[in-house]
Formats: structure tokens, C-alpha cells, sequence
């Protein structure tokens, strides 16, 4: 269940890629991109910093879609995997499953995961999902 909290640090989330196009999201079945850049957050994610909510620092992400899942990893250099989501690619946004914080097991969320793009580059992912009541949110932008 989602506390008005989470609800509500989705909406800003959702802002932040307001100006991007999140069509054409799908990779080919097999795929996997790597990214340098970093997790970003703006001003209007500050009030959702309160221990209810955790956010991924990181300076480049791993995106695997075999067909059946797509994993986001998002990770920090001389950290390895800070936050790791798995989706179902068939859906837009995508649906998450599950969610690994650092060396913890993976564990059951629900969220989304999207993929916008600019001008067909991809300009931001955003992964947000909620798990045993927490939820972990990761707004990765590439480094142009």
C-alpha cells in the first residue's frame, strides 16, 4: 500500500522528466546499455528526504532486457550496485517486481520504471518503487 508520502514523492519525480518522451522505451530483446552520468535530484524531491525514502547516488547505470525482465542497476564507482530494480519490459511505464538496496536480498515492490527519451537519446531513467513500506527512488541522468 502507498502512504500519501510515497504518492507524493512519485508526482515530483515525475517532474523532473516532465519535458522528455518516455515513447519508444522498448529495447531490443538481448539488449544492454551502459551510461556514464549521475543521479540527480531537484529541489522539490527535499521534503521526501525524511528516512521514509532512500535515493540512489550514482554515476552510471546498467540496463539489461532479456525479453521476460529489464534490469536497471544503478551504480556508484568504488560502490558497485546501489539500487537494483527488475521490470516488466511489456508495460509502459514498466512495472517493477523487485528491488535490491546495496548487499541486501532482493525483495517484492511495486513501482515503475521509465526511460525517457530526447530527440531518440535517452535524457533520464527513473526508477521508483516501494518495498516493506520504504520507498527507493533513483533519477539517473547521461552525461552528454
Amino acid at each position: 500500500m502507498r502512504t500519501a508520502s510515497t504518492v507524493r514523492l512519485i508526482l515530483a519525480m515525475a517532474t523532473l522528466s516532465a519535458a522528455a518522451s518516455s515513447a519508444g522505451q522498448a529495447q531490443p530483446t538481448g539488449s544492454t546499455i551502459r551510461l556514464q552520468g549521475k543521479c540527480e535530484y531537484g529541489e522539490r524531491i527535499t521534503p521526501y528526504a525524511d528516512g521514509s525514502n532512500g535515493f540512489a547516488w550514482c554515476d552510471s547505470i546498467v540496463i539489461v532486457q532479456d525479453g521476460q525482465h529489464a534490469t536497471f542497476d544503478f551504480l556508484r564507482e568504488s560502490w558497485g550496485s546501489m539500487v537494483r530494480y527488475e521490470a516488466d519490459p511489456s508495460s509502459d511505464p514498466m512495472v517493477v517486481m523487485r528491488v535490491q538496496v546495496r548487499n541486501r536480498p532482493a525483495e517484492p515492490a511495486q513501482g515503475t520504471c521509465t526511460i525517457y527519451r530526447l530527440e531518440g537519446r535517452i535524457s533520464t531513467v527513473t526508477c521508483i518503487a516501494t518495498a516493506r513500506q520504504l520507498a527507493w527512488a533513483a533519477n539517473f541522468v547521461p552525461r552528454r
